[in-house]
């Protein structure tokens, strides 16, 4: 009984990766461990720059999350979107290409991957070193 009433049913978040063929050009990148925590759509193309469109897919989506890799998400688009984004992710290190405080006074946080490629990048010093 104790372990019937302490669970907790969640469900998952939805989230859209935007551009995700940006991030798995080769088509070798496994969603999976995403796919387990979200209810999430891969849209693959390498970028979208109409402010409409992206809107509509993130609205249609029904998303929660929102996933970029180096693309502009511009102003009139996050202005567009529905109340349920509460949070965009840009899968690298830079927030240039988001505008974090428009986004902000809407409810939504933004967060980026800092940690993104410092292995590789060490490594690349290194050999040029």
């Amino acid at each position: 009984m104790a372990a019937a009433a302490t669970r907790i049913l969640m469900r998952r978040p939805t989230a859209i990766f935007l551009n995700a063929s940006r991030l798995d050009y080769d088509k070798a990148l496994d969603f999976s461990r995403l796919q387990k925590i979200t209810d999430l759509t891969v849209n693959s193309v390498d970028a979208m720059t109409d402010a409409d469109e992206i809107a509509s897919l993130v609205n249609s989506s029904n998303a929660e999350i929102i996933i970029t890799k180096e693309m502009e998400v511009p102003l009139s688009a996050v202005q567009k979107f529905s109340s349920n984004v509460k949070l965009m992710c840009e899968a690298g290190t830079g927030y240039n290409n988001i505008p974090i405080a428009d986004a902000r006074t809407r409810g939504i946080d933004v967060c980026n991957i800092p940690t993104y490629s410092t292995e590789s990048v060490a490594h690349m010093v290194i050999t040029y070193v």
